[in-house]
């Protein structure tokens, strides 16, 4: 009887003993190692993404940027090697070969071709799509092109200044890319582009005439003139000027141009222009007085003779009291004014101003 509750008291020992960690209760039982369980992995931290324009004030973020070019520079370290190896070879060709043929520096042009990959590799394929800086990448290839350009023109030793052609070519894309990132949100964003395309015509017509070997008339002047019209006008509108103002700009861009158009034929001239600004100041002192001091008023409207409808109009339900008539904007409360009623064209003929006369109320159909 005391076998069996020993036994039974050991069924039940020996769980607990597991559980507990540690060895069955009984000398017959072998004795086994301790079980070891396996320590979980702490998960990885994430690396902190960096904003655009973000600065670096805290250990994570020194640590995202520190990763970021360790992960990514590989490739651009490469791309430099390579360029700069490129770059090295032509310069010693150019040195062994031009030494004794021509002086011509053409490894300029692998390097630029190197400088402008490196500034396309740093500038946008390193950052995310949405850090792109393609603002700054224009900025380089604008400076590597006209650099390039600037050293060819050097180099032929030509009279002929063509090297600003395309500089002034590059400059006003350059301020156009400008404008459109900086101001896109500006509600005179066509005017500014306008204004800016203007000022780089201008610059480049004014160049052109330096740039001939013999100078004679001032010919940049009409063309100038007549961008100066047309901007004018596109300001007018876009500011909406009124009439007098409109007028005011005209006369100030007219009398310049007829005084530059003088000046450019010789000032031994009779003065020509002196006689069109006198008469065109008068038309102006007029245009002020007449228009702006004293403008004419408009006319009192008469009142139309008020007659009832006979009946109600065509279409209208049936059954309603008869229509009241009231004064304009003193319509009673849920009375459609003859104006916004739909009936109106039955009540007033084409061509009358239903404001001027007495206006008609009909209940609101139900």
């Amino acid at each position: 009887m005391s076998m069996n509750t020993n036994n039974n008291n050991s069924d039940i020992n020996e769980p607990s003993a597991i559980i507990a960690g540690g060895t069955p209760a009984g000398p017959e039982q072998p004795q086994s190692a301790p079980m070891l369980t396996p320590m979980p992995m702490p998960a990885p931290m994430p690396v902190p993404v960096i904003e655009a324009g973000a600065t670096t004030t805290t250990a994570q973020e020194v640590a995202a940027q520190v990763s970021w070019v360790l992960a990514v520079s590989p490739r651009f370290k490469l791309h430099a090697a390579v360029a700069t190896c490129v770059c090295s070879l032509c310069l010693v060709l150019w040195f062994c070969i031009g030494f004794f043929t021509t002086w011509f520096p053409w490894f300029i042009y692998p390097i630029a071709v190197a400088c402008a990959t490196m500034a396309a590799h740093f500038c946008v394929f390193l950052r995310e799509p949405e850090c792109r800086e393609w603002m700054k990448l224009h900025v380089a290839l604008f400076a590597i092109f006209n650099a390039t350009i600037f050293i060819t023109w050097q180099a032929t030793g030509t009279n002929s200044i063509w090297f600003g052609y395309p500089l002034i070519v590059t400059a006003w894309l350059l301020s156009l890319h400008a404008v459109i990132k900086e101001l896109r949100s500006s509600p005179h964003i066509k005017f500014i582009l306008h204004a800016v395309t203007f000022l780089a015509l201008v610059v480049l017509l004014c160049f052109a005439f330096v740039d001939e070997p013999y100078r004679g008339f001032f010919w940049p002047i009409c063309p100038v003139f007549v961008f100066t019209l047309l901007l004018g006008a596109h300001y007018s509108y876009d500011f909406s000027l009124d009439f007098f103002t409109q007028h005011c700009l005209a006369f100030a861009v007219c009398q310049l141009f007829f005084f530059s158009l003088w000046l450019a034929i010789g000032p031994n001239v009779f003065p020509w222009f002196v006689p069109i600004c006198i008469v065109w100041s008068v038309v102006l002192f007029f245009h002020f007085y007449r228009f702006v001091l004293h403008p004419k008023q408009p006319a009192q409207a008469t009142a139309l003779p008020v007659t009832m409808p006979q009946g109600y109009p065509q279409g209208y339900p049936q059954g309603y009291p008869q229509p009241p008539v009231v004064a304009p904007g003193y319509a009673p409360a849920g009375y459609p004014v003859v104006m916004s009623n739909p009936y109106a064209q039955q009540l007033y003929p084409v061509g009358t101003d239903p404001s001027a006369a007495v206006a008609v109320a009909y209940p609101p159909p139900q």
